[in-house]
């Protein structure tokens, strides 16, 4: 498995990891409030191109529901 280096502390964690870490940050974020995107963007630190195919994933799983993501 591709390992990568994580920006902020230069651990390397490989693919499979990091997707749980994402999964896990929007799962908390998202909690008790509905955000929009770009506060997820702010608040996640995920790239928005990769926030995007987790939130779709979370989304078709039906573990987020839809309207727990702002769009306007």
């Amino acid at each position: 498995m591709p390992q990568i280096v994580r920006p902020n502390c230069g651990m390397t964690i490989n693919l499979e990891k990091r997707k749980e870490i994402d999964f896990y940050l929007i799962k908390k974020t998202t909690k008790n409030t509905p955000q929009t995107f770009t506060e997820l963007l702010h608040i996640t630190r995920v790239s928005g191109r990769t926030l995007s195919v987790r939130l779709k994933e979370l989304c078709e799983k039906g573990i987020l529901p839809k309207k727990t993501v702002n769009t306007n």
